[in-house]
């Protein structure tokens, strides 16, 4: 049985094992931001797990002090003994489609669209630290928008895609259309759905700050049963398919508490796009739930500011492509089709 992080994947879908020692810097094509970011994920001598951060013993305390994303060492390769995300290659014909969910939730978010999608290329599932079937590091600085960048980035390049396309679920769509911007030259277009997180203001954001070490704090103390009292928690989303919910329902009862509160710390309040929004150099398309009303003033922030956007709106909430599927689907279908000619 093929297995990723130790849990079995399913028949259908296609594993890989951990890259090589070493990744060849020009094939990844690094940034140079991501030049900084690799060796703090080696626990040092003596580290111990203290709240969210690890901690060296012998440290001092001025580095206690350090804002964990200014670590300053991550190398431009990889080995096997740093952390990979989890990710799938399910069947399909054409470009690769990285898929990136949201918020505790999971690949699984997209089990009514991969059959759909498979007509036009090869979806690629990918699941955030801590969940589905991710490892949950303790160094914080993997959760990082950067740090994703360089998973994405040697996913892409383990697969051997020249190009291909992404498309990012709520906090999923901050990280993707990021990623769109920084490796602009491999993504033929990408997609995305309703996204505060993504098109977050300096309000929003200094709100996340506040108030994320308690709930981040209060994550790490109740474990998934505090996950579970989460008002953004799939099972209290409405119109999902009985498979869907289903499959959500297995993923989020395994959720890492300390993923999700490093996740609450690290991404939710640094993957705001604004500041590159007006740069956007590749197609994209957003597939707007018109029924979420408190998105619309981002929606038409976005439509106003964010460079080479197309817009569907769709008659669904915050979860677009769960609650109304075959719409969703055929969005993407042709927004895939037309720019997989262009190319």
């Amino acid at each position: 049985m093929r297995t990723c992080f130790g849990r079995p994947l399913s028949n259908d879908a296609q594993s890989f094992t951990p890259l090589p020692q070493a990744v060849g810097e020009a094939a990844l094509s690094l940034p140079a931001p991501l030049s900084t970011m690799l060796a703090c994920c080696q626990a040092p001598p003596t580290s111990v797990v203290t709240g969210i951060l690890v901690k060296d013993q012998t440290a001092s305390n001025q580095a206690d002090t350090q804002k964990p994303n200014t670590a300053a060492a991550i190398s431009k390769t990889m080995t096997e003994t740093h952390p990979r995300i989890a990710y799938q290659v399910h069947p399909g014909g054409g470009p690769f489609l990285l898929m990136v969910h949201g918020f505790i939730s999971s690949a699984a978010q997209w089990t009514d669209n991969l059959a759909a999608l498979g007509e036009v290329c090869r979806p690629v599932t990918v699941e955030l630290w801590g969940h589905g079937k991710s490892p949950a590091p303790t160094d914080i600085a993997w959760y990082y928008p950067d740090s994703y960048m360089l998973q994405f980035e040697h996913i892409r390049a383990e697969l051997g895609a020249q190009t291909w396309f992404t498309c990012g679920y709520s906090l999923g769509a901050g990280l993707s259309i990021r990623y769109a911007n920084e490796y602009s030259k491999f993504v033929r277009g990408h997609i995305f759905t309703n996204s505060v997180s993504a098109f977050a203001d300096e309000s929003q954001i200094a709100h996340w700050h506040k108030t994320g070490p308690k709930s981040a704090a209060d994550v790490l103390a109740g474990g998934i049963e505090a996950i579970n009292k989460m008002p953004v928690h799939p099972r209290r989303a409405r119109y999902l398919s009985a498979n869907t919910r289903s499959a959500l329902m297995v993923d989020t009862a395994q959720l890492s508490p300390l993923g999700v509160a490093n996740t609450i710390l690290a991404t939710t309040p640094n993957t705001s796009i604004r500041d590159i929004a007006a740069t956007n150099a590749v197609p994209a398309l957003m597939c707007h739930g018109s029924k979420e009303k408190r998105f619309m003033d981002y929606k038409n922030w976005a439509q106003k500011h964010m460079r080479n956007l197309s817009i569907v709106s769709l008659e669904a909430g915050h979860g677009v492509n769960m609650e109304q599927p075959d719409d969703f689907n055929a969005a993407v279908i042709t927004f895939i089709r037309r720019h997989t000619t262009d190319a």
